[in-house]
């Protein structure tokens, strides 16, 4: 319970950054798909500790001999390896139930991830901006070969603040309308402000349809990368960390796309989750989506950052997760790599390597079917909390007598040092000599 909070705590302090929990051992575990949709990768991570921690006090009972608490710790430590087992399908160890004869909605979305693999130190410069425009232009109408209903770029995949007064605005409103089919893409953008409010910066989606655009700004900011926290406390932090912050978003929402289909006859109507960047490590944030209606989580990554290096790879296991947690599908567009189609049962469907130019195209077959931890994202971490209360209030009193219980002693000894000593003494026997007189 201790660690579950303690995990907890590293996602909320200063904005978060609840990188590599410890359930994530458990993410190609087969048996560990039923324990991600009951409980997260928070339950996991505790139960992977109390695992742990049954197999040391077992070793610790067989040194010292007491055969009954070794037998208890090792039956709760088998518990928790059979308990995934039990509670998962026997035939199938991801389940995933078929809509046919279940009542349950689902629709079938067409789409298409393009990589366009823009090198960090190039993409920025004012001289190449217009060719990274024609580039990103070209690769979209080279896909539209497959039909698609959405195509997907990535995080800042336009080197300028896309405003709808802007000429690239216009252009991408017209494709949308020429083409028929819908366009998501990341880009940043500072709206219009009143006279005398100082500018704001966000770090957004756009969904382009026929219908019209939608916007969803991030809500969840990278500390030190994307705003610079305890600035109001310690402003000369501020001066340490260079360049712009980010505004957070206010609002969680999801994009409603209508799927192509004959105009007299619209195709169904679905629900995105719009995720920028590290949101979708973010548990109980991406449940909130999926409790609004969500279909699938689409996340827009720019891991140029990172290089070369383990940090792109890290990204995507650290995103997997939410897959299981919420029984969807995820699509993963990323501006050099690593993009991914990830099933519900958080494997890669499909993917495309790091450093690498190209598009993945994909038909996936959506269905409404809310796990229990969609449903109840904070569940674990309120008992955990829980399961605390009582020791946590004997540790307290503990302390308490620890700390002021000597304090009172010597307060009390010091007393009786300086009151005079006024008890009453019996009186000596009088003379016997008077008494007789």
């Amino acid at each position: 319970a201790a660690w579950l909070l303690l995990e907890e705590l590293r996602a909320l302090f200063l904005g978060g950054f609840p990188w590599h929990p410890l359930g994530l051992t458990q993410l190609d575990n087969p048996l560990a798909a039923a324990l991600y949709a009951g409980g997260g990768i928070r339950l996991l991570s505790a139960l992977v500790v109390a695992g742990n921690l049954s197999l040391y006090f077992g070793l610790v009972f067989l040194r010292k001999k007491a055969y009954f608490g070794l037998v208890l710790h090792l039956l709760f430590a088998a518990a928790l390896i059979a308990a995934p087992g039990l509670l998962s399908d026997k035939n199938d160890p991801h389940p995933r139930s078929s809509s046919t004869g279940s009542g349950l909605s689902s629709a079938t979305l067409r789409l298409v991830v393009l990589q366009p693999n823009i090198a960090q130190k190039d993409k920025w410069r004012p001289q190449n901006r217009a060719a990274i425009i024609e580039k990103m232009l070209r690769l979209t109408e080279d896909s539209l070969t497959f039909r698609p209903d959405l195509v997907i770029w990535p995080e800042a995949s336009l080197p300028l603040l896309l405003e709808p007064e802007s000429a690239v605005f216009t252009r991408l409103e017209k494709l949308v309308r020429d083409k028929r089919f819908s366009l998501m893409l990341g880009a940043p953008r500072s709206p219009a402000r009143a006279f005398g409010e100082p500018p704001k910066l966000y770090n957004s989606i756009f969904l382009f349809s026929p219908a019209g655009v939608q916007v969803y700004d991030k809500i969840k900011l990278v500390p030190y990368g994307e705003f610079t926290p305890l600035t109001t406390l310690f402003p000369f932090i501020g001066k340490l960390v260079p360049g712009l912050d980010y505004s957070a978003g206010r609002k969680q929402t999801n994009f409603t796309l209508e799927l192509a289909g004959n105009p007299e006859a619209p195709g169904k109507t679905i629900k995105i989750a719009p995720s920028v960047c590290f949101e979708g490590v973010f548990p109980a944030f991406t449940a909130n989506f999926f409790n609004q209606g969500a279909d699938l989580l689409v996340n827009l990554t720019n891991d140029a950052w990172f290089g070369d290096s383990p940090g792109p790879r890290q990204h995507l296991k650290n995103l997997r997760p939410r897959a299981l947690e919420n029984n969807c599908y995820i699509v993963r567009c990323a501006i050099t790599g690593i993009s991914a189609i990830i099933t519900p049962q958080g494997q890669l469907e499909q993917c495309l390597e790091l450093n690498r130019e190209g598009s993945l195209e994909a038909v996936i077959q959506l269905e409404k079917q809310p796990t229990f931890f969609t449903r109840h994202p904070r569940l674990p971490v309120l008992i955990a909390g829980l399961m605390l209360l009582f020791p946590g209030f004997r540790a307290a009193r503990d302390l308490r007598r620890a700390f002021f219980a000597p304090a009172a002693k010597s307060d009390e000894n010091r007393t009786r040092k300086t009151i005079p000593d006024g008890r009453d003494k019996p009186s000596p026997p009088a003379d016997r000599h008077e008494t007789r007189a």
